[in-house]
Formats: structure tokens, sequence, C-alpha cells
């Protein structure tokens, strides 16, 4: 092979490592942005009070929650909004709850991705959700097959062992909350 067939070919080597570093630079600066925009839009949903999110050292000795968050409004404390993980059927629930200045939770989002669609996937949905909406810490959640009691959460039909996981970690994040947050008032 002669300099006529490498040169042009050493160029466009060079030319595609360049472009390559280049897209890979401009994904790592926008992907920062676009993952904060994403999880405010988290917090956002579930503690829709709050103006700005101020991140909080997580306390105590629970490996479950992953993130804390104090929501703030015009200065003051609005609420918290809280990253954890629960057990579900087939894998982590990935849930994030705000609980507004009242102590009454304000919304809850979970995701499920491990979980069967039409059944644990269900979790994810509004009409199971919306039933932790007002709880208070005051009492602990149980699951029930038809929920008729202020503190019963209805489960799922055919995932009673994401329900009970949903269930079992918003107990712990307002138990976390109770002691860890509000400083042990009860």
């Amino acid at each position: 092979m002669d300099k006529e067939t490498w040169v042009p070919a050493i160029r466009l080597f060079i030319i595609t490592i360049i472009a390559g570093l280049l897209l890979g630079i401009a994904h790592n600066v926008t992907q920062k942005a676009i993952d904060a925009k994403k999880d405010d839009s988290a917090l956002r949903a579930v503690l829709q009070d709050a103006a700005e999110f101020k991140k909080v050292e997580v306390s105590g000795n629970n490996d479950k929650i992953k993130e804390v968050y104090e929501g703030i409004k015009d200065g003051n404390n609005v609420g918290y909004a809280i990253v954890f993980e629960a057990k579900g059927f087939k894998g982590p629930l990935n849930i994030t709850i705000g609980i507004g200045k009242d102590d009454k939770i304000t919304g809850m989002k979970l995701e499920a991705p491990d979980d069967t669609a039409g059944l644990g996937k269900e979790a994810e949905k509004p009409e199971f959700l919306n039933q932790f909406k007002g709880k208070s810490p005051k009492t602990e959640l149980k699951v029930a097959k038809t929920a008729q009691n202020p503190d019963e959460i209805q489960a799922l039909s055919g995932a009673t062992i994401t329900s009970k996981g949903a269930v079992n970690g918003v107990n712990m994040v307002l138990d976390y909350y109770k002691t860890e947050l509000k400083g042990g008032q009860k």
C-alpha cells in the first residue's frame, strides 16, 4: 500500500476520534442537567408545595433510605421528600414519598421495574398510590383485601407481595420521619 491510501485513512481515523471525544463531552454535560431535571420532577410530584429542594444528609442506620430532601418555599420548610427502596415480588421497588409540614403523606411515586405487567406493575398506578395520601405516621399502615379502616391500604389483586412491600416500606419511612426528621416527636 502506498502513501496515497494511508494518509486519508489516518486523517479519517483522527477526525473520528476527535468527533467521538466531543460527543462524549457533550453527552456528559447535558446528561447532568437532564438527570437533575428528572430527579426534581419526581420530588415536585410528591411535594407540590415546595418551590425548591435541599438535600439533607441521611441519618440513622437505614440503608433502604437513599436520599432525603427538605422542601422549601419562601425560605420555610414545607415538608420532606424521601427516596427509598422496598422489597417487591421480583425485585426492588423504587419509591419517592412526600410528607408535608402537617405530618401527612402528600404524594407517592413508585417504580417496580422488575414486576409483572398487569400484576405488580399496577402498584405504579394512581389507583394504588393515592391510597397513601393523607396518611400520617401516627398509626402503622396495614394491607387488607378490602380497606375499611383509615390505616388500611387495599392490596392489589394478584400482587400481594408487592403491595405488602410498598406498605412496609412506607411504614419504615414514616418511622424514620418520626425519629430522625421530627426529632422523635410522636
